[in-house]
């Protein structure tokens, strides 16, 4: 057992490559320096955030320190070499900026520091006015619907004000209007459904009013036309599907008719569209989704005749995995040369993902490769580079992990090790250098293998090892009697066994156990000679037990532990006096405890009521720390974001960890290091995507102790204790230990020991006790340190 002063701050691992955008990460298992990570993600690679300019010619990264954390939607040049770029994000490096920024010529943020409360999805400067649309209600210190201009000098809002009531998704300049599109219905007081003109001298709304009858996306104007792309089928009673020309000045629809259709037109994602427009050299050039424009067939990318609407060549293919084939969101134009982004997997002939560059006879730059590991939703151009947005967060360095991967801890890269599951993995377990997997998958490392698989520790393949459960895998823990696997099974290998079963590891076969469950096991935890588990069950073993329980490891007999909660167990972990369990219940042993509760070796709930407002999903403990994550977003009406931290001693909630921005689902600790697994794209100030490990640091105003490892040796025991460890200084030493109703069972007297490993040791008799748990307390002269030990016949 380790034993570490309590540290109410830690640090994220920086060097710990992450997933793809939406991924899930679910569970952990480390064996020596190898992390093996499992859950619901496509992809582990180095985190870059969602911003990055590469060069043009090569497609290198500029080196950046900045990692903008979030996605981001739009940006333009600021004419400096910098850009002004908006999204949905929270920092940028270490400065928290949300959604709107500047970044100077080298990639950094500026102080221009508007804050927008929501998204920002447009963006067009002029002169000393940026002009922004997005999700927002409040922007540069003033409230503003949807849309604002904002001095490019300070970012505070200006008196120009003309308040959309719904999104802006786009805004093109001509003279003195701004045109501006979206998904709104009016501008300031005047009805204008998804499109509308503001004079940008006086904010006042024009006169010019197309009529549309569905969502604007994009805006492109030339001296005679203005250009809207979006998903509408009808411009002024006219048929025009997904783009269209208008006159500037009266908003009447042009003859100028793209003719845009989708094979199979599929409504599910809105029909046909288009998401970006670019003008150049005569054209204008449509990404979106749509496989015709006209009697031509095309792949979601076109150029097409100012004038006349023909198509212009060369036609550039793709293609995509889906029904409705490719499809793509931004496109930027140097002399003939395009670079495109989107949702492919070939694009002109040629094996490539998400951002591509085309040379002007329509062929693949075959050396130009980004890599983003996630989609890119704008492209800007600036002198020889190329910035790219999106949701991606890594860029060049990342491989493709299909729900388990392993991650060096020496330098925080993917291993080639690659089982590739086909559906998720739900709980890892290395255990005497193999490495077990559970879940929903039938397919694994290469192998049929039906929810739980023994896979190699270094090739990811399949071993021979096949229990063949009948369902899914939740939850499993190693024990001296053999594997204990929990989940919803009803059979294993054939046989009768429900729920929870004992598995040994070295054929498969079922072993004999007494007791199966009346429902679902999600959590266990071996303590002593039990395994207590919690779950959504009613019996076990045929006596009542509502979703938390224990049985003997060894033979699988009803243990006397008999709690209940109302509602569904998800986690379980020992603490020092009992266990905390979490999940979605309101009480916990006939007292009232909402999500999270400790519960002792009696069964009655402790005094602790921490009253997280959502679900739990996971709970560990690393020495003197409580670690508990979930779905909630507070803890006894205290703000506390889906990962919440406490000590055991006295269960004091503890600032400044890093805060996620989304769930956590997976928590687990090994030596010095705890891992997160959840639905978050960061950690506190870090660009983490679904996982993320942290480190403990400790504050100068607690007294801190050198020792880094006690082990308690033997345990369980039956005579004596030797523990084993480094002392913080030469010291005198007292050992307690009481029971788990907190009587003194026995205390040591006085010792003195020397500080350093092998001085550190200390003798301590059990003979004699009652079998059962007891909990140690090691005092020092400045410190009082805990752990627990079980005492065996």
């Amino acid at each position: 057992m380790s034993w570490v002063a309590d540290a109410p701050a830690q640090s994220v691992d920086s060097t710990l490559w992450t997933t793809d955008a939406g991924g899930t990460g679910l569970t952990f298992a480390r064996s020596g320096d190898t992390l093996y990570v499992g859950g619901a993600f496509r992809s582990l690679g180095m985190a870059s955030g969602g911003g990055s300019s590469v060069d043009v010619g090569s497609g290198g990264r500029l080196n950046c320190s900045s990692r903008i954390v979030g996605t981001i939607y739009s940006a333009v040049s600021d004419g400096s070499g910098g850009l002004y770029v908006g999204g949905k994000f929270a920092y940028i490096g270490s400065k928290k900026i949300s959604n709107l920024a500047h970044l100077d010529m080298n990639g950094e943020p500026t102080a221009w520091f508007p804050d927008p409360d929501g998204a920002v999805h447009a963006i067009v400067l002029l002169g000393d006015t940026v002009f922004v649309g997005g999700d927002f209600l409040d922007i540069g210190g003033q409230p503003r619907g949807y849309l604002a201009a904002l001095s490019a000098e300070t970012g505070q809002a200006l008196d120009w004000k003309s308040d959309a009531d719904g999104s802006v998704r786009a805004i093109a300049a001509r003279g003195v209007d701004i045109y501006v599109g979206g998904w709104f219905s009016t501008l300031g007081v005047s009805s204008r459904p998804y499109v509308g003109a503001i004079d940008r001298r006086t904010a006042i709304v024009s006169q010019w009013a197309p009529q549309l009858d569905d969502r604007v996306t994009s805006l492109a104007c030339t001296d005679s036309s203005v250009f809207i792309g979006g998903y509408f089928r009808a411009v002024n009673a006219l048929p025009r599907t997904a783009v269209a020309a208008v006159d500037p000045d009266s908003g009447g629809t042009l003859p100028w008719d793209a003719r845009l259709s989708r094979t199979p037109i599929s409504f599910s994602d809105g029909g046909p569209h288009v998401n970006a427009l670019l003008i150049a050299d005569a054209s204008v050039y449509l990404a979106g989704s749509f496989t015709e424009s006209g009697a031509t067939r095309v792949c979601g990318l076109s150029r097409l005749q100012l004038s006349t609407g023909a198509i212009v060549g060369p036609i550039i293919t793709a293609h995509y995995s889906r029904d409705i084939g490719s499809e793509f969101w931004a496109i930027e134009e140097q002399d003939d040369t395009l670079f495109v982004a989107g949702l492919f997997d070939s694009v002109a002939g040629a094996a490539r993902e998400y951002v591509a560059k085309i040379e002007p006879g329509g062929t693949l730059a075959s050396a130009w490769d980004p890599r983003p590991n996630d989609e890119v939703y704008v492209l800007r151009r600036d002198a020889g580079l190329l910035f790219l947005g999106g949701r991606y967060t890594s860029l060049r360095d990342w491989v493709v992990r299909h729900g388990l991967g392993a991650i060096d801890l020496r330098t925080g890269v993917a291993t080639s090790w690659a089982p590739e599951p086909d559906a998720i993995p739900r709980k890892l377990l290395a255990w005497n250098r193999r490495v077990f997997v559970g879940g929903d998958f039938l397919f694994v490392g290469g192998a049929a293998r039906q929810y739980l698989a023994e896979l190699d520790p270094v090739s990811g393949s399949a071993l021979p090892w096949d229990p063949n459960p009948d369902a899914p895998i939740w939850t499993m823990a190693s024990s001296a009697s053999g594997l204990i696997v929990a989940g919803r099974f009803f059979t294993f290998g054939g046989l009768p066994q429900r729920g929870i079963a004992l598995v040994s590891p070295n054929t498969g076969a079922l072993l004999p156990w007494v007791s199966s469950v009346g429902g679902d096991v999600y959590a266990l935890s071996i303590v002593g000679t039990s395994v207590y588990f919690g779950g959504d069950f009613t019996d076990v073993g045929g006596q009542a037990r509502n979703n938390l329980a224990n049985i003997d490891v060894a033979t699988g007999e009803v243990g006397g532990w008999a709690p209940s909660t109302d509602g569904a167990v998800f986690a379980m972990a020992p603490t020092l006096r009992g266990l905390a369990v979490g999940g979605l219940f309101s009480a916990a042993s006939t007292v009232s405890r909402r999500n999270l509760a400790e519960i002792d070796m009696r069964g009655i709930a402790t005094s602790w009521a921490p009253d997280p407002d959502d679900r739990v999903e996971a709970i560990c403990t690393s020495d003197s720390l409580l670690f508990v994550g979930g779905w909630f977003t507070s803890i006894g009406r205290r703000p506390q974001p889906y990962l919440a931290v406490f000590t055991q001693t006295g269960y004091a909630a503890q600032d400044g960890f890093p805060t996620p921005d989304d769930s956590v689902w997976g928590l687990e600790s090994t030596g010095s290091l705890l891992f997160v697994g959840g639905k978050f794209s960061r950690l506190g100030r870090w660009p983490a995507t679904s996982i993320a490990a942290l480190w403990p640091r400790r504050p100068s105003s607690v007294a801190t102790t050198s020792i880094h490892e006690v082990k308690v040796v033997p345990n369980p025991a039956a005579a004596g204790l030797l523990l084993l460890g480094a002392l913080p200084e030469n010291s005198e030493v007292v050992v307690e230990l009481t029971d788990v109703q907190g009587r003194l069972a026995r205390r040591t007297t006085t010792v003195s020991r020397r500080c350093g490993v092998a001085d550190g040791e200390v003798e301590f008799s059990v003979a004699g006790l009652r079998p059962g748990q007891y909990f140690l307390s090691l005092k020092t002269n400045t410190t009082t340190l805990r752990g627990r030990c079980t005492v065996v016949r």
